[in-house]
């Protein structure tokens, strides 16, 4: 059972919104559902599990795309591409696990001619 919200909460603060929280069933993420569902939003939590708690009115959305239950639908809409960088300390060996990420980060985000 949920506990009664310590803060006062306007019901419309966010009335006719809509709110996307990644990461929304645990912790923080769970409380920044509930928070937004009490100001009126139309909440929408995304997690790779479900809420232990589920916050009434949320609707929650598992987010395992290796499951084949996340799927593209703007297929025509391509993320404009940024540069990324991965920096660590010069004077720290570098462990195998890092430069196999790295590596892995490199070749999937390598520059294509398609």
């Amino acid at each position: 059972m949920t506990a009664p919200y310590p803060f006062p909460t306007p019901a419309d603060e966010f009335a006719d919104k809509r709110v996307l929280v990644t990461g929304g069933t645990r912790g923080i993420g769970a409380a920044v559902v509930r928070r937004f569902q009490l100001a009126g939003a139309r909440v929408a939590a995304t997690a790779r599990s479900a809420p232990a708690d589920p916050v009434d009115g949320a609707v929650f959305i598992a987010a395992d795309i290796r499951a084949g239950t996340v799927r593209r639908i703007l297929r025509d809409r391509e993320p404009a591409r940024i540069p990324i960088s991965a920096v660590r300390p010069a004077s720290r060996r570098q462990p195998s696990k890092v430069a196999v990420f790295v590596d892995f980060l490199a070749e999937l985000l390598a520059e294509t001619d398609d």
